[in-house]
């Protein structure tokens, strides 16, 4: 092994102690004298040092006499090498390949060459160092004298940072003066690029290097990348975020265009040739890297674990995640070993305050508003020692991790945007694991929690009273609240743990705002707090307020599935909102009563709760509030026959809708319900289609459901049986999920009385009027006769072949059968010779 025979070739450290003394034991620091020795002779730049690896012989031998006979070293020179040398550097002839930097690249390199120094910031284990890597090595033919590679993170001492400089470049600093002085005049006449890889925890040191090399040594460029930017004069700043992560339902071929993905498929067939990304793994292969926030050092180190755990139980194990992720590459540097050592490496660099936001940043669920977290964060300041932190010291804390890129900024606030694009903020998945440890070690949890609940209550406490009394449109309401879910979740399952009065308050004003739309979700809320609503009292006014609200809300909630239960709630809400003294939650409740009458087919019910509610209604109400009354004016319309009465009502409704900012579409079809009672058919159909139209592939899957029954019985009004069948069995799984089974049992029927399948006519028939008794549900008159027309017919069919029993027999049948065989009852062909 001869540097005269490889010129320019990289020798590891233990290749050459093998090769002069071989078979030998002999310490390492040996070979550093022999080369401090060799440097003498044939000048510092004969020999160049990289770091971590070995050393590399740039002489070549004519270059070597050069050097023995006083011609110039690497840093005496003055002049560049002709154009065909190689130029001079401590990376190694090819680098590993950069995967999902593609789109970075250019925009760093276009900074590098017009700017004397930049520095890319980043999270630990966003794939700075390998950016830096990869830009020295495309610019290493533009610098006339080289480009260099100067790791940092081992370094402790200030005066430290330009001896490793200066090692780099194969020199030696003068004794005494100011180091930083001393390497920009060595520096001044040459053109080089410098990379100072890892420089957060020198952030000054390395700031008074960039300094006094912009004042001594004008050909040299400075690339360097640390967690934060050095503040210093004419430094530019590259952030550099997450590799990007597809969607989920992303295919397999375009998921590969994400650099992501790209990282976890190359590192994970490195590891197990079988592993090949298809349609069948991409949605568990792009859920793992959004889990992992696209950084690159844990997907890496997540795809090391592909062989042992296999993909399922690897995407299963995230929440294990700092003990899971511990196998790194043996020669990357000891931060970048495990994902808990890349974070407790940037955690260690925080100051106190900093530290104490970071950790208390885990009591938030997803992203918090600025203001919330000022609130939450910060000591009580009244009765805080004086160290603690007051809203101004979390305000510059949270500056902190961001710049160091543990904390995400999420949706700024642009130039005259609203409140509702104010910042908000959030930990990444992968230091929101640490910084739960540290929350819980720290003993400061439950206060934390504590003031968590109260703020997200008193957020959701806004949100309402902002649609109660008309500022806000309930829509714009719930779509701001689409980003407080997570908290407002959170919070309310820790006060069910610890505060229940609390729950029951927070819990009620989030089932009012999350609407029906939310179906899934109201539900859990009202399972656990239903509990909470069996005391018969009110002590105060007060609390008589949030028990009439909560049984307000949970009769909404009931109110089309259980108008029986809904009922007993919206008539105990009634009396708690009169012990509050609040009318409009009176008038609220009383017109909920009179919904659930309206539901249950009682007329005298219905006529005494709109009598009871119509004279609480003031004028100066919301259109929110009014709605309601105009909605039980309606139903009574309806229940005694006057349809231009109803027709007046559903219309004040569906305007009073549109200005509380609701969507007016249950207005609307009830307008087409009357307009179908009428024979007015294409004028329902063409309503009914509207609202399924705009409804479908949205959110608000319970509307869906709804409009696709109404337009179901329209069109079978109007004998389109094939389009009608088309539709029920769109309708049939929604039907399930929003316990709707009777009304599509009744649908079903009426098309199998049309498609002259009369024994399946039947069976649905007895499992719709079983289904309605056991909810207390009562059909409309019009619903009521048009199923008994269809049904006579059925059982004027069905009587002559199967004897004067065989209806009953059927209905019974269908009364008995489960909500799962729907489908087979509807949609069986049909035995005319069965018994």
């Amino acid at each position: 092994m001869s540097s005269r025979t490889r010129p320019g070739h990289l020798f590891t450290r233990q290749q050459l102690l093998d090769s002069v003394w071989p078979g030998r034991h002999v310490e390492e620091n040996n070979l550093s004298v022999q080369v401090n020795a060799l440097r003498k002779v044939l000048g510092n730049a004969a020999i160049a040092t990289v770091p971590g690896w070995g050393y590399r012989f740039t002489l070549t031998e004519d270059s070597a006499s050069g050097a023995r006979t006083g011609r110039p070293t690497l840093l005496q020179a003055v002049s560049p090498p002709g154009p065909a040398a190689a130029r001079p550097t401590n990376l190694p002839d090819e680098l590993p390949p950069l995967i999902g930097r593609e789109a970075d690249m250019p925009l760093l390199l276009n900074l590098v060459q017009d700017h004397r120094l930049v520095t890319v910031t980043g999270a630990g284990g966003t794939g700075k160092t390998s950016l830096a890597r990869a830009v020295l090595h495309a610019r290493r033919q533009h610098h006339a004298h080289g480009v260099y590679f100067v790791e940092l993170a081992a370094l402790t001492e200030a005066d430290a940072v330009p001896a490793a400089v200066a090692a780099a470049l194969g020199t030696r600093l003068a004794d005494g003066g100011d180091p930083n002085t001393a390497l920009a005049s060595a520096l001044a006449p040459l053109n080089l690029l410098i990379a100072l890889d890892n420089a957060e925890h020198l952030v000054g040191p390395v700031s008074d290097l960039a300094m006094a090399l912009a004042s001594h040594a004008p050909g040299v460029h400075l690339l360097v990348t640390s967690q934060v930017r050095l503040g210093v004069p004419q430094e530019w700043v590259y952030r550099l975020g997450a590799l990007a992560v597809p969607e989920p339902g992303t295919s397999a071929a375009a998921a590969l265009g994400f650099g992501s993905v790209a990282m976890f498929v190359a590192r994970a067939s490195a590891l197990d040739h079988r592993f090949v990304l298809t349609d069948a793994n991409v949605a568990s292969v792009v859920a793992l890297c959004r889990q992992l926030d696209g950084s690159p050092l844990a997907i890496e180190l997540s795809a090391t674990r592909l062989p042992t755990l296999g993909l399922p139980q690897l995407l299963a194990s995230m929440r294990q995640r700092l003990s899971l992720l511990i196998q790194g590459h043996r020669r990357a540097p000891a931060r970048q070993q495990t994902l808990r050592a890349a974070l407790e490496w940037s955690h260690e660099l925080l100051s106190p305050a900093e530290r104490t936001v970071f950790r208390r940043m885990a009591v938030f669920v997803g992203s918090a508003p600025l203001g919330m977290v000022r609130q939450v964060l910060a000591d009580d300041t009244a009765a805080a020692p004086p160290q603690a932190l007051d809203e101004w010291g979390v305000l510059e804390a949270l500056g902190g991790l961001v710049d160091r890129s543990l904390v995400s900024l999420v949706n700024p606030a642009q130039d005259g945007a609203g409140a509702e694009d104010a910042p908000r903020y959030r930990l990444l998945e992968s230091p929101l694991a640490l910084a739960t440890e540290r929350l819980h070690a720290s003993g400061e949890a439950g206060p934390l929690q504590a003031r968590h609940l109260r703020a997200v209550h008193a957020l959701l406490e806004q949100h309402c009273a902002d649609v109660l009394d008309g500022r806000v449109g309930f829509i714009q309401v719930q779509e701001a609240l689409e980003s407080e879910l997570g908290n407002a979740q959170a919070a309310l399952a820790w006060a069910l743990q610890h505060a229940p009065a609390q729950a029951l308050a927070l819990g009620s004003v989030l089932s009012m705002l999350i609407g029906r739309r939310r179906h899934a979700q109201r539900r859990a809320i009202w399972r656990d707090l239903e509990p909470l609503l069996q005391q018969e009292a009110a002590p105060d006014a007060a609390s008589a307020a949030v028990l009439a609200r909560a049984c307000w809300q949970f009769a909404e909630h009931l109110g089309i599935t259980r108008p029986d239960l809904a009922l007993v709630q919206a008539q105990r809400g009634f009396a708690f909102a009169g012990a509050a003294g609040d009318a409009r939650l009176q008038y609220l409740t009383a017109s909920k009563i009179a919904h659930s009458h309206w539901r249950m087919g009682h007329l005298a019910g219905l006529r005494d709760a709109v009598a009871t509610a119509q004279p609480l209604r003031q004028p100066h109400w919301s259109a929110y509030v009014q709605l309601t009354g105009s909605a039980a004016q309606a139903w009574l319309c309806l229940m005694t026959d006057d349809s231009v009465g109803a027709l007046h009502w559903f219309n004040e409704q569906a305007a009073l809708s549109t200005l509380a900012g609701i969507d007016n579409a249950l207005a609307r079809m009830n307008i087409g319900r009357i307009q179908l009672a009428h024979g007015q058919t294409r004028e329902a159909i063409d309503i009914a289609t509207e609202m399924v139209e705009r409804f479908q592939g949205g959110r608000n899957q319970p509307m869906l459901a709804t409009a696709q029954g109404s337009l179901c019985i329209a069109l079978l009004a109007s004998n389109e049986t094939s389009r009608a069948r088309d539709v029920l069995t769109e309708w049939l799984p929604l039907a399930g999920q929003f316990e709707m089974q009777a009304q599509w049992a009744d649908a079903a029927a009426l098309l199998a009385v049309q498609e002259a399948r009369p024994r399946a006519a039947l069976l649905l028939a007895g499992f719709a009027d079983a289904a309605r008794a056991a909810t207390g549900q009562a059909r409309e008159a019009a619903d009521q006769d048009r199923l008994d027309r269809a049904l006579h017919a059925a059982e004027q069919a069905v009587s002559p072949c199967m004897g004067g029993t065989a209806c009953q027999r059927l209905r019974s049948a269908g009364a008995s059968s489960a909500p799962s065989a729907l489908g087979a009852l509807a949609f069986a062909a049909e035995d005319h010779h069965a018994t």
